[in-house]
């Protein structure tokens, strides 16, 4: 399925899809990022044919770019969805359902629902665009930050995939389908990948995470309106750990939780209350990446 932004009628920007920000400067939907590199166009593009066009979210492309030609990367994707592509120009607005490509040469963050670029200074050392990304993204969006690795050489976005983590969001590998395997089996074999598909299942993927209130809630939403649940979870965790869990920093371990739900395909906090009864694992799962937390206590 081929589809040109030529056929589609310009989208004007109604006040509703207008940039609103949380405290720590992050667009009230949730963002994608992409990371990719030598065999990453095929992914990309596999990846925006199986992607709905409404899913609410912006997606960001860092893709290795050589900075001797201009790049048409941008042209290239807009042929294979409806969604509007954009090349990053400084200081460019977030929109959901809309996909922004990094121009090369270029360190991009994200500040106030805004994408900043910042050029490359030292041409001969590493550069490492899409970690430099993704920590950015992890710190502003926290759960609602996404990262996807697809096809690429050497080890960039690994780092960022374990601030993601760190903050609650969620990562996404590409698999053996990749025609250049180091880039995505690094973070897999760091263990910093949730889940290790190919770009179509990527797609439906993220489509269905989407369908959860994962990324429409933020961990005041536990907090403030939750906190008997978070009560049982603590003795829960108390019960198996040993570890009283009132004591810890909440919205930290609420993320934890909202990002468990969504791992397990959960629409509740209840469901999950459910599931940590009954499985140990899953009180693995939630408890090991706190550890290092509770040491620094």
């Amino acid at each position: 399925m081929d589809f040109t932004n030529d056929s589609t009628p310009e989208k004007e920007i109604s006040s509703e899809d207008s940039v609103q920000t949380t405290a720590k400067g992050a667009a009230p939907f949730p963002v994608a990022a992409i990371g990719a590199s030598a065999g990453g166009l095929e992914a990309l593009r596999s990846f925006l044919e199986n992607l709905p066009e409404d899913t609410g979210i912006a997606y960001v492309v860092i893709q290795h770019l050589s900075p001797n030609h201009e790049s048409i990367l941008p042209e290239l994707l807009e042929r294979k969805t409806r969604m509007h592509v954009h090349k990053v120009e400084d200081g460019m607005p977030l929109h959901s359902n809309n996909i922004y490509v990094i121009p090369a040469d270029s360190y991009m963050s994200i500040l106030d629902g805004h994408l900043t670029l910042s050029p490359r200074k030292n041409k001969e050392g590493l550069f490492l665009p899409i970690d430099f990304f993704f920590k950015n993204l992890a710190y502003v969006y926290q759960n609602k930050a996404i990262g996807i690795l697809l096809s690429g050489t050497g080890s960039d976005g690994t780092d960022g995939f374990k601030e993601i983590k760190a903050e609650g969001g969620i990562t996404f590998a590409q698999d053996n389908s990749a025609q250049f395997k180091g880039m995505p089996k690094n973070a897999i074999d760091a263990g910093f990948v949730d889940f290790i598909l190919s770009p179509e299942q990527i797609a439906k993927e993220l489509s269905d995470l989407l369908k959860l209130p994962y990324t429409s809630l933020s961990a005041s939403d536990i907090d403030l309106g939750k906190e008997a649940e978070l009560r049982r979870i603590f003795i829960i965790l108390h019960n198996k750990k040993g570890v009283d869990f009132s004591l810890y920093k909440q919205t930290t371990i609420s993320r934890r939780i909202l990002r468990r739900l969504a791992l397990n395909h959960q629409k509740s906090v209840e469901e999950y209350i459910a599931l940590l009864r009954a499985n140990n694992n899953e009180v693995e799962q939630l408890f090991f990446p706190l550890r290092p937390n509770i040491q620094n206590w």
